[in-house]
């Protein structure tokens, strides 16, 4: 069992008593056969429709090291993400509180609290001690309003390269920056379908021997999941005590996403719904089979506490990332494991 997972960096909470409730729930008696839940390696019978702003998709990096902006990047759905170097400067008017820390892999890292912007509040942006992040619009053929951030306008080349960045910081006085843009590199039918912004809205447990569902529960929230696990060995364990069934809140630190962003240039992010925000780098591991890397050191994507793989697979207009295991041994194939349930932000 790995000793990172993607529960942990996503949730901030505890993965093992989904895996030790399903081990528990475990009966030789089968259900139904694979439900076409995106078994075939994460294709699935899903159609998803061009992101509105695909064709603007881009990050642009800063070269001029004097200058504190680190990037900006502009999603396929719409979102910005302005990484800063320094934790202040060039941000809007904001009170910044203590930072907080979440533990990843038995490790406490830091995690930049909340600034509550100065902005109106229809601007729907969030700015955090070193990122910026919000809804953006077009509003000429390589001019952009980030909402809540300010404008920007890209210069190219001759061969529509990017050379520079004319950035006005919430009606400020425009600034020109030398900047190169990030190839999207990540870019193949599956990546197309993955890299926009979605909602989290539920999770799905699933446990399957041979590909044959044994347990396939979803719910809400993971109280929900834990309630139906508990049900479920209620009637099928001779050995249950429900005094092992409990679930503490403060033990799991249960804290949801309410936003995870892919890019085609590696970026991995997720909004929290204590508006708290994490960004990190992916990479697909197996693309055919689904498998897809993340990592907190984008030089280092094995690492044992910064990294970890994750299943993507996609049902119908929903995507599924999966903290789960496969494994074979003595002629079956187990999978078992925790899906995140995700419809795509509109």
């Amino acid at each position: 069992m790995r000793s990172k997972s993607f529960v942990t960096d996503l949730l901030r909470t505890g993965r093992f008593f989904v895996f030790a409730a399903m081990a528990v729930c475990s009966v030789t008696a089968c259900s139904s056969d694979d439900d076409g839940d995106g078994g075939d390696g994460g294709n699935g019978s899903s159609s998803f429709e061009v992101p509105k702003y695909e064709a603007d998709a881009a990050k642009y990096v800063v070269n001029d090291a004097d200058e504190n902006m680190e990037s900006i990047e502009l999603t396929a759905s719409g979102n910005y993400i302005v990484t800063l170097r320094d934790s202040q400067a060039g941000m809007p008017p904001a009170t910044v509180k203590t930072p907080k820390t979440i533990t990843i892999g038995g490790h406490k890292v830091p995690v930049p609290e909340l600034m509550k912007s100065a902005c109106v509040s229809e601007a729907r942006t969030r700015h955090y001690s070193n990122i910026a992040y919000g809804k953006y619009t077009k509003t000429g053929p390589d001019s952009y309003n980030l909402a809540g951030f300010g404008t920007v306008t890209v210069t190219r080349d001759s061969q529509g390269r990017a050379m520079s960045l004319t950035i006005a910081v919430n009606g400020g006085a425009p600034k020109d920056v030398r900047v190169t843009q990030q190839n999207a590199d990540i870019n193949s039918a599956k990546s197309n379908m993955l890299c926009r912004t979605w909602t989290l809205n539920g999770y799905r447990a699933i446990q399957k021997i041979n590909g044959r569902t044994i347990i396939d529960f979803k719910g809400k929230t993971l109280r929900d999941i834990f309630n139906q696990l508990r049900d479920y060995a209620k009637a099928h364990d001779e050995e249950f005590d429900p005094s092992e069934w409990v679930f503490e809140e403060s033990e799991y630190n249960v804290i949801g996403a309410k936003q995870i962003i892919f890019t085609k240039t590696g970026t991995y992010m997720v909004l929290y719904e204590d508006d708290q925000l994490a960004v990190s780098t992916w990479k697909w591991q197996n693309e055919a089979a689904g498998i897809l890397r993340y990592s907190w050191n984008p030089n280092d994507f094995y690492d044992e506490w910064t990294s970890g793989e994750v299943y993507v697979r996609f049902l119908d207009n929903t995507c599924l990332l999966g903290d789960v295991e496969i494994d074979e041994e003595d002629g079956f194939k187990y999978e078992m494991g925790l899906y995140y349930i995700m419809n795509e932000a509109k």
